[in-house]
């Protein structure tokens, strides 16, 4: 309940502030109560409190996050004191740790509240509404030319290490001689051939020779990797993927 995720106001390139609220943690064992708001620093090693650093230490230099990096928000407890806190961890899972060593090590119980993607220089901009993170600025994640009609998995900009819906909208540009469409659909699915009469049919499809046709949204399971498996009927001049966001269980269903 709460522990809802922001981009800081003050700081948008490089905060992000957290809610309060209460969830447990992610072994069942006990509640993790958030009683005031924090907001943590990407740009610095974590240290306990608010508008402190928020860094567990597993980017490649201490306390500099990672560019073009996935980082994975974690509600942390210290069981001695109680004291919970947040910090920020390139590990989709077993909480913030190197090596299996928690960090910070008196923080033993954690629950993943969402991840956020460290940009070129800042953070990327979200809004969350329960387990739905939109993208303030959909990505442009796949622009290629004739299509394969064999399987390919394209990468989106969707949180890396945890299977996630990936949201997004696509298009299709057909070229002059045939009617063209793609699949799009989940690597935990068969490897399935797209068509226009049987199972499992087409994403997009445009039978107008020369016309283009843009649909969407369109929610599709990832794998760990931010995938999705793509596959073209016929033979489209272009394919664009363009994510708008994700919905993350956020460990409801593990």
């Amino acid at each position: 309940d709460g522990l809802i995720l922001s981009n800081n106001g003050t700081d948008a390139t490089n905060d992000i502030d957290i809610a309060i609220g209460q969830c447990r943690d992610s072994v069942d064992e006990l509640d993790m109560f958030l009683a005031a708001a924090l907001t943590k620093r990407m740009d610095a090693a974590w240290v306990v409190g608010t508008n402190q650093g928020g860094l567990d230490g597993t980017e490649s230099f201490a306390g500099t996050p990672d560019n073009d990096t996935w980082y994975h928000v974690w509600l942390i407890k210290r069981p001695d004191t109680r004291v919970v806190d947040v910090a920020f961890s390139e590990n989709a899972t077993g909480g913030p740790s190197i090596d299996g060593t928690p960090i910070p090590t008196a923080y033993t119980h954690f629950r993943r509240l969402g991840a956020v993607r460290r940009g070129t220089a800042d953070n990327l901009d979200f809004s969350q509404l329960g387990n739905e993170f939109l993208l303030k600025a959909s990505i442009l994640d796949v622009d290629v030319a004739t299509p394969a009609t064999t399987a390919v998995l394209s990468t989106l900009t969707v949180p890396l290490g945890v299977k996630v819906w990936a949201i997004f909208n696509t298009y299709i540009d057909i070229d002059t001689n045939s009617a063209d469409g793609v699949l799009i659909s989940s690597p935990d699915k068969d490897d399935e051939a797209p068509s226009t009469t049987v199972t499992p049919l087409v994403s997009i499809y445009n039978a107008v020779s020369g016309a283009a046709v843009g649909q969407g949204p369109y929610q599709v399971r990832t794998n760990t990797s931010s995938q999705v498996r793509r596959r073209a009927l016929g033979s489209p001049a272009t394919l664009r993927i363009a994510t708008r966001g994700w919905v993350d269980p956020r460990g409801k269903d593990a």
